[in-house]
């Protein structure tokens, strides 16, 4: 085999196993919506991505496109769920009046964020 059909065949198998493990995160984040799940999306999304910036020239613009989108998404819900989850952690008693209305804000941010990531990965699958 040559080298060129040796390092093909190599780029193809990466390909074919972090498409399966994007498409595995995939399932379980649309399965259950949670900030866990949606950790393990973004990590598996940014891999992929990863794989599409070296190799670019084997998936479509169009595809590369939604990808990015959806990593777009993700850090915005991400974003939203470590400032309250700080917010939370660093709050006492004495703040409460202040500090409950803003996490009902970033709460429902967060549901807006996590309902519009849902939507994109829904759209984007690839085929191991």
């Amino acid at each position: 085999m040559t080298d060129d059909r040796r390092l093909a065949a190599w780029v193809e198998s990466m390909a074919r196993g972090e498409i399966r493990a994007y498409m595995r995160a995939r399932r379980a984040f649309l399965k259950t919506a949670s900030t866990r799940h949606l950790r393990e999306l973004r990590g598996a999304a940014r891999r992929l991505r990863s794989l599409f910036d070296d190799f670019g020239d084997l998936v479509p613009a169009r595809r590369q496109k939604a990808l990015a989108r959806l990593l777009s998404t993700i850090a915005q819900a991400t974003e939203i769920a470590g400032v309250r989850r700080i917010l939370r952690k660093r709050a006492d008693d004495r703040d409460e009046d202040l500090v409950t209305p803003m996490l009902r804000v970033l709460r429902q941010q967060e549901r807006h964020w996590l309902r519009y990531a849902e939507r994109a990965a829904a759209h984007l699958r690839y085929r191991a």
